[in-house]
């Protein structure tokens, strides 16, 4: 619940920016430009993003998304994705992706009790690096600013589902503070609920266009 409070907040910030940028605009019409390089990050969970998108009209534009994630899940991702955008290249769009990830957080396969009557406490065994592998797909909607003849930036929001395995002993994720606020310390139970799993993504991206 703090993180969707969160991203409301930041929503409602975003949106009044893109008031204030409209109204202060004086800069003249931008010629058409079909390549964009952007970089950008996830107020869900931690990670990076590198992607470049190409439009094969003013209204259509095809790209790739790489991620290297942080946090809990550490990893890496790659993403196709498709935006039609309302304006010429900018302004209102919405977005279908599609990707693959693979993540390799420190997980165990068992654990014991404290011996003592006092101690009942959980002692993990086997620690190792996970092997979860993720196909996922998922729509967005968002809003591009142009900010000058080159430089944008944009939001979205959205949701997606997926598809994900795990190693035969990638059981338990310990005791991190993720796993101690939702009350479980299963690694599935922990992926899907505060982890890239979770249904719910948001990003702010900055760009380049030539």
């Amino acid at each position: 619940m703090k993180i969707f409070s969160k991203s409301i907040a930041v929503t409602f910030l975003f949106l009044a920016s893109v008031n204030f940028i409209q109204a202060q605009d004086t800069i003249q019409p931008i010629k058409f430009k079909r390549n964009a390089i952007k970089i950008g990050t996830s107020l869900t969970i931690a990670i990076l993003f590198v992607g470049y998108e190409y439009a094969i009209t003013k209204h259509v534009g095809i790209g790739i998304l790489g991620s290297v994630n942080g946090g809990l899940f550490s990893g890496y991702t790659g993403n196709l994705t498709a935006r039609y955008y309302f304006g010429k290249y900018s302004g209102f769009f919405i977005e279908a992706r599609g990707g693959y990830s693979y993540f390799n957080p420190i997980v165990y396969s068992g654990y014991h009790r404290g011996t003592s009557p006092n101690n009942d406490n959980r002692y993990y065994d086997e620690e190792h690096e996970a092997t979860i592998s993720y196909w996922s797909g998922g729509i967005s909607g968002g809003y591009r600013v142009t900010c000058s003849k080159r430089f944008f930036f944009d939001f979205l929001i959205g949701v997606h589902t997926g598809q994900a395995s795990f190693g035969s002993k990638d059981t338990y994720i310990g005791r991190s503070p993720i796993a101690l606020q939702i009350g479980s310390d299963d690694v599935k139970t922990v992926f899907e609920n505060s982890g890239p799993g979770m249904p719910l993504h948001l990003m702010i991206n900055v760009g380049f266009t030539f």
